[in-house]
């Protein structure tokens, strides 16, 4: 049994291996041995083939009461559900447990990725619903354990409980390098921002209705139309990437199709003007009431002076 085990383990390597490296015979060969053999095993992308940026998950959270508030959280596409739900808790405070999502009308797992469920750019949106503590069976006192035990591992501090101050309870003594690292976290707090990474200024303009950040050549907000701020200048060393330079693109060829359209439009009009200069009488282009006859014409029956503008039957 051991061996088989063994043997089912390096089919499966060879076949990662054969994948990465482009060999389709040896991967061939592999996956068929592995399925003769009815091997159970599991197919996931390495974090190497992940992209690496972040973008921003617009996120309506609706509770019992049909209540919906827009958030913006900012996420990768390589993240699973269980962390995504992970971080909801470790921010605001709900747990796991009362986190239903529905992504692209779908029920994602926890083990899924955003990126398999279609979350890939800016703006792209899912729905968190909160269910009801008593519907998940959350009790109060585990719910307490559980959001301090995150923001202990969030600090770094694992295998430890928070006391009440005066509390008769004895805890376990901290190494040094406990100390080290509590102190470490203690001074993280008390100063945020000599922690935190500096950050890169934003480029774009900012919607003032959604506060969206919009790509500096947008006209108008992608997210909600709204028109881009007049005050706003486009810096000088701004590059468009690929997607600008496609829709710049777009709307330049539009604006001349335009362009020939009116100018074709004018030479038409010219043209049916310098007809209508050599002739005496014109088709009238519009219903009109004979003042001879007092009959009303229809468009083309009756005719009109190019002099005086007058209008009556032929």
């Amino acid at each position: 049994m051991e061996e088989a085990t063994q043997k089912a383990e390096q089919q499966a390597l060879k076949l990662a291996a054969a994948i990465r490296g482009g060999d389709e015979k040896a991967a061939q060969q592999c996956a068929l041995w592995l399925a003769e053999q009815r091997i159970p095993l599991a197919v996931q992308l390495q974090e190497e083939a992940d992209p690496k940026q972040d973008i921003r998950l617009w996120v309506g959270v609706e509770d019992a009461r049909m209540t919906t508030v827009p958030i913006y959280l900012k996420v990768r596409p390589c993240m699973t559900l269980a962390s995504l739900k992970d971080m909801v808790f470790l921010h605001y405070g709900f747990p796991p447990s009362i986190q239903q999502w529905v992504v692209g009308q779908r029920l994602p797992q926890d083990h899924e990725t955003l990126q398999y469920h279609g979350i890939q750019r800016d703006g792209d949106m899912a729905y968190l619903y909160l269910r009801s503590a008593k519907a998940a069976k959350l009790r109060k006192d585990t719910f307490q354990r559980e959001l301090e035990r995150r923001q202990l591992e969030e600090l770094g501090i694992e295998e430890a409980a928070l006391l009440p101050r005066g509390s008769t309870e004895t805890a376990a003594t901290p190494t040094p390098r406990d100390l080290a690292d509590i102190l470490d976290a203690e001074e993280q707090m008390e100063n945020p921002a000599a922690s935190l990474p500096a950050r890169s200024p934003k480029v774009g303009w900012e919607c003032p209705t959604c506060t969206f950040v919009n790509k500096p050549t947008r006209p108008g907000c992608e997210m909600c139309c709204a028109e881009r701020p007049k005050d706003y200048l486009m810096p000088d060393s701004y590059q468009p990437d690929k997607e600008e330079q496609v829709r710049l693109q777009k709307e330049e060829e539009a604006m001349r199709k335009y362009e020939q359209a009116k100018e074709q439009q004018k030479r038409d009009n010219y043209q049916q003007l310098l007809q209508l200069d050599g002739q005496s009488l014109v088709l009238s282009v519009a219903a009109v009431d004979c003042p001879i006859c007092f009959g009303t014409l229809e468009p083309g029956e009756g005719v009109t002076l190019r002099e005086c503008l007058h209008s009556f039957c032929k």
